[in-house]
């Protein structure tokens, strides 16, 4: 019996033998080829040809020229991979672009460094501010916004590949390369900003390229003209330097730049980044998981200088650079490289994983499809299109930062009528971008004294300067710090500064414009100082209609100048006539319109503020499908998870006002039993900011054990910790129900009284409270059918069944609600656990309307303050409305939300970096925006019939986005 299992073993393996090789003389040669991918056919010269980027430029419609001969040559003949295109006529660029296409059997990438737009380079495309003046702004959407113009315009033009954003940290003021190139001096803004261009540019399928990695901030050498060393070890770079690029890599960027500096902290065998193994390989491929293309900085540059041009790219593309960009000789360089590989010193197939990201990124981009071809004309509609260049000047408007304004002179400036311009450039040159700013003061001055500067003064010309400003009522001071390649400067000569002084200290009345560089050497001796973070023409007319019309300045400082001017630190300017009556929101209204339309809610108040002055207050719909009553301004709504920003914060807010409670106070102190596994760490800090470990929900309705506050609190004080406190974001009705059992011990009363006593009744909120008493019943819209808490509902069959299920499968299984008494929530709290509570808790159960909700958030715009009354104080009011999440991806306050910026927030995109509010469950929502003095409240009951019902958070951002691009006239 074994020899004939052996032997029908020896026929199966024959037969499969048999029966493969016969398959495989049904297979041709020609089709294993086919299974190749095109590149793998490609020689040895053109794949590491396709690893090349020169610059593209000069006469190639000649071809009789230098310039078409090389460059058709290495496009024709040696298959270069890509070109770079700088300055140059607009539509003589783009036919040059066309034409190396035309050459090229395989598409070329066409990059550009594109960090201000296409009008960086070309007159007639759309000029952006700087990136640090668009953090400025406050509002990383313009920075998408900017993303997706600048996209549209390259894609019109020809490019696919845009070499920014930088994402270098500008934590070093003397740095004379990055400076405003960067969007601040915090990795996290640096982040937010740098993220939301690159889906702006990557939306429309163009390449987004991060540089310069690991980081090129912390230096005070410009690595055109040497290689800088940037400090610090491996703990500084992840704290620093590294969360911008590790979040864009997180986010989906397509390619990552290597820079031209030496960093020991990472790479202890000082190599240069774009040079290094440990760098490329180790961290960014290994650690940070990037699979995209590596692209080197210009291998032209001077840093490099003291290497050979060849043996570099050798060294880059041993490092695990995919693209060398810019090299001095492109023949030398690829003749190294193929000698490197016929040397064994680089194998051929770590071109080949070179080769097949740069393929597979051309067919993303579609280049094999369109050849990258373009028609002009059509192309010419797209790049500067007015609607382009509004949106550039608009956010260049908002970028415009007072740095201080010591005797509010710039609301005085019409005052006064002799007035000078005193222009200070580092070379001639320079004193062409102040031309917006001239031509604005001339037509507003006719009479106006110029003074212009282009060389250090001594002291002989500071006292001649002086004596002709002596008799001006004011002087306007414009000062221009240009940062570019082999210049190493990154503020005024000290000579300037000493004129500054020497004018404050006689007496003149001067208004300091920094135009590029924020950084000065002082600001004791400037009593009125405006940045605009950059030279570019668009920021140089926003400077002058900031100082010579009534338009409002509301920038901020995305860096620390000092220890006194701080990020974030703004002087607000408002000079604007009311927009009340201008302002057209029809366009917002008719979103809710449509939303009750499509049946998200049935119905919905809102209640609109701007500068104090109500703009709409209006019910829409009606409070039931049923249409038999209509909502009004009257009509109360379940706020649900707004109550913790209107009964728990405020409460909180005054009681360590009144030094009765501390933020960093143990919860242990109230609740001696709270201290096992981590809890003794977790303090009111934690949770207010949702941080402190607890589990963020739990079903106790659903459970008969569970029969009032006593027994929900045991659990929560006896439950497990879900995560290390101060470690995690995981918002959390669990910690709020704790915070409110802990105010209600400390202020001796229960929410309800405390908040209508500190509150509610100073303010004139009649209309908000706990529990509703039945008379206003009539006035609120119902929710669902909400579960009866188990432990307190009424025996019965359906009772009885619940607590089995719940006994035998656990509350936080999914199990129909159907099987639990239900009821429907009118007049009651739709939430279940505070309805178990007794209605009163600090995570959910108050009603109001949105007229009270304007009138506490009037009161806090006016810093605490109602008439001559103070309600809070203005600093508690500041520090709890502003970011204080320790967890990197959170955006709390104490107590308050703060809108998310990553382009899904329901408080939509256009609200300021100072803004704040909440949502609640039930689909209410109110923001609070200093910035602007806007107040936005909308109330709906979108639960009704069923909490089962999508599309709440897209009507709350088309809402809210189209109301706030209106008030910012940005539609």
């Amino acid at each position: 019996m074994k020899d004939n299992q052996i032997t029908l073993s020896k026929l199966i393996i024959i037969f499969l033998c048999l029966l493969i090789s016969g398959c495989q003389t049904f297979i041709s040669k020609e089709e294993i080829e086919i299974v190749e991918d095109p590149w793998q056919k490609l020689s040895l010269d053109k794949k590491i040809a396709q690893m090349i980027m020169f610059r593209l430029k000069g006469d190639i419609t000649n071809e009789t020229t230098f310039e078409y001969k090389k460059f058709h040559r290495w496009i024709n003949e040696l298959g270069i991979g890509g070109a770079v295109v700088y300055g140059g006529g607009l539509e003589e660029t783009f036919n040059r672009i066309q034409i190396a296409q035309s050459w090229s059997e395989i598409p070329l990438f066409i990059a550009a460094d594109y960090e201000r737009g296409l009008g960086q380079w070309y007159d007639g495309a759309t000029l952006f501010p700087t990136n640090m003046a668009v953090a400025a702004t406050g509002r990383n959407v313009l920075a998408y916004e900017q993303g997706v113009i600048t996209a549209k315009e390259a894609k019109a033009f020809g490019v696919n590949m845009i070499f920014a954003p930088v994402m270098d940290v500008n934590n070093n003021p003397d740095n004379p390369n990055i400076n405003f190139r960067s969007y601040g001096d915090d990795p996290r803004l640096v982040s937010i900003f740098g993220n939301s261009f690159i889906r702006g540019i990557q939306e429309q399928n163009v390449y987004a390229c991060v540089k310069h990695f690991p980081g090129h901030g912390n230096t005070s050498t410009d690595s055109h003209t040497r290689l800088p060393v940037i400090p610090g070890n491996r703990r500084d770079f992840s704290k620093i330097e590294l969360p911008p690029f590790k979040s864009s890599i997180k986010n989906g960027v397509k390619m990552v730049m290597t820079a031209h500096v030496i960093t020991p902290g990472i790479d202890r065998s000082k190599k240069p980044a774009t040079l290094s193994s440990v760098i490329t390989n180790r961290l960014l491929r290994k650690k940070l998981k990037f699979d995209g293309l590596v692209v080197t900085d210009a291998m032209e540059m001077g840093a490099l200088n003291n290497i050979k041009s060849s043996e570099a790219c050798v060294r880059a593309v041993e490092a695990g650079a995919d693209i060398i960009l810019l090299p001095l000789d492109v023949d030398s360089t690829i003749h190294a490289i193929k000698e490197a590989v016929l040397s064994g010193r680089i194998s051929e197939e770590r071109i080949d994983e070179s080769v097949e990201r740069i393929w597979l990124a051309k067919e993303e981009m579609n280049l094999f499809s369109d050849k990258g071809k373009r028609d002009w004309q059509k192309s010419n509609l797209i790049i500067g299109n007015p609607k382009h260049l509004n949106i550039a000047s608009k956010m260049a408007q908002l970028s415009i930062t007072v740095v201080k304004d010591k005797n509010d002179l710039l609301n005085k400036i019409s005052d006064y009528k002799n007035i000078a311009h005193l222009s200070i450039t580092e070379d001639k040159n320079s004193q062409r971008y102040l031309l917006p700013m001239k031509n604005q003061l001339n037509s507003s001055y006719p009479d106006l004294m110029e003074i212009i500067i282009t060389e250090k003064v001594n002291d002989k010309k500071i006292n001649e300067i002086v004596d002709k400003l002596k008799n001006v009522d004011l002087a306007f001071i414009s000062i221009v710090v240009r940062i570019r390649m082999n210049k190493g400067i990154a503020t005024i000569d000290p000579s300037y500064a000493e004129l500054l002084k020497k004018l404050h200290k006689k007496g003149i009345q001067f208004i300091v414009t920094s135009f590029g560089s924020p950084y000065l050497p002082d600001y004791e001796y400037i009593d009125t100082y405006i940045a605009a973070f950059g030279y570019g023409s668009v920021l140089v007319k926003a400077a002058a209609n900031a100082l010579l019309t009534n338009n409002n300045i509301t920038g901020r400082l995305p860096v620390d100048l000092n220890n006194q001017f701080i990020r974030g630190s703004q002087v607000l300017v408002y000079r604007e006539e009311s927009i009340i009556d201008k302002l057209d929101i029809s366009y917002s209204l008719s979103v809710i319109d449509s939303a009750i339309e499509a049946k998200v809610f049935p119905g919905a108040q809102v209640y609109i503020s701007k500068n104090g002055n109500t703009i709409i207050s209006k019910g829409f719909g009606y409070h039931t499908y049923h249409k038999s009553k209509e909502v009004t301004t009257k009509t109360i709504f379940d706020l649900a998870s707004i109550t913790k920003v209107v009964s728990a914060t405020p409460i909180i807010m005054k009681l360590v006002n009144d030094k009765e409670i501390y933020l960093d106070q143990p919860i242990n102190d109230y609740f001696p039993g709270f201290h096992q596994s981590g809890k003794d760490t977790i303090t009111i800090r934690h949770l207010l900011i949702h941080e402190s470990g607890l589990s963020a929900y739990h079903r106790y309705f659903l459970e008969s054990k569970y029969r009032g506050r006593g027994e929900v609190l045991d659990n929560i004080i006896n439950r497990r910790l879900t995560y290390k406190p101060g470690s995690e974001y995981k918002y959390s009705d669990l910690g709020m129900i704790l915070l409110g059992t802990i105010l209600e011990r400390v202020g001796g009363n229960n929410l309800h009284a405390l908040g209508k006593s500190w509150f509610y009744s100073p303010l004139g909120m009649n209309n908000t409270f706990y529990n509703p008493p039945p008379n206003v019943w009539k006035d609120i819209p119902p929710t669902e059918r909400t579960v009866v808490p188990i432990g307190t509902s009424k025996n019965s069959l359906r009772r009885k069944i619940a607590s089995i299920a719940s006994e035998l499968i656990g509350p936080m299984k999914s199990l129909s609600y159907d099987l639990y008494p239900r009821k429907t929530a009118h007049g009651y709290v739709h939430d279940e656990n505070a309805n178990l509570l007794g209605g009163i808790s600090a995570h959910a159960g108050l009603f109001s309307n949105a007229e009270d909700l304007g009138k506490y958030s009037q009161m806090l715009l006016n810093d605490g303050m109602i008439g001559d009354k103070k309600i809070i104080d203005k600093e508690l009011i500041s520090l709890f409305t502003s970011r204080q999440s320790t967890v990197n991806e959170a955006n709390r306050g104490y107590g308050w939300d703060r809108p998310d910026r990553d382009g899904t927030s329901s408080a939509g995109d256009y609200f300021s970096d100072k803004a704040f509010g909440h949502l609640g469950y039930t689909g209410t929502s109110f923001w609070i925006d200093p910035e602007q003095e806007l107040v936005v409240v909308l109330l709906t009951n979108r639960v009704y019939p069923t909490r089962n019902n999508p599309g709440i958070k897209q009507v709350r951002r088309k809402f809210h986005n189209t109301l706030n691009k209106s008030i910012l006239r940005f539609n």
